[in-house]
């Protein structure tokens, strides 16, 4: 049985990377980023970066930040 990190590995590295490169991202331009990745894929590798701490969400302007100073 794979990992999640098998997996997501190189969805996950590409969206911190991402992340990292425009600071903060709208979950709309996740998607759009990432057109051939189905969204609750996408969801599930955001919750879980964020989980980690490697992102910060700001909820009501549903943005994701490479840091916690929003």
């Amino acid at each position: 049985m794979k990992t999640r990190e098998q997996l997501y590995g190189k969805e996950a590295a590409g969206l911190l990377r991402d992340i990292s490169s425009y600071h903060c991202i709208r979950r709309e331009q996740v998607y759009r980023l990432y057109p051939d990745k189905d969204k609750s894929v996408m969801d599930n590798l955001l919750f879980y970066l964020t989980k980690q701490g490697r992102i910060f969400y700001d909820q009501p302007a549903d943005i994701f930040c490479d840091s916690s100073d929003l």
